[in-house]
């Protein structure tokens, strides 16, 4: 397992850009194959391991503009989307990006004009990391 953690971050999902301050969490998982072939000696008997299956999340904490729908529609219509996050504002050029679902969310609305958000996104497909 894979746990980046990113504070700060820049988020966009579904065309929309989560504003303000974002704590995100991504997590990656991999099934592991094991192969143990028969042997004559215990003194060679070692497994072989190989990734396969692999799966991705990311955890948000955040705000949102509540007076964009885009968010809620996308939630509401189990839109699977491209979500980015750039781990921190100050470095643009750096960021995950790949397909994601939200498969629950939390929201809390206050009246100083700022919605928040916590959020699990599901990944669809590959979870791709840019380094430029």
């Amino acid at each position: 397992m894979a746990l980046q953690v990113c504070v700060d971050a820049l988020i966009y999902w579904a065309g929309a850009v989560f504003t303000q301050r974002n704590d995100a969490t991504i997590k990656q998982d991999a099934t592991i194959a094991e192969a143990k072939p028969f042997v004559a000696s215990l003194a060679a008997a070692y497994a072989t391991k190989a990734s396969t299956w692999k799966n991705w999340s990311v955890t948000l904490n955040g705000y949102y503009d509540d007076t964009d729908n885009t968010v809620q529609n996308a939630i509401s219509n189990g839109t699977v989307a491209q979500l980015v996050v750039y781990p921190t504002r100050t470095n643009t050029t750096n960021y995950w990006y790949g397909q994601a679902v939200v498969k629950s969310s939390e929201q809390g609305i206050n009246p100083n004009d700022y919605s928040t958000m916590n959020a699990e996104f599901d990944g669809s497909g590959q979870l791709t990391w840019v380094n430029a």
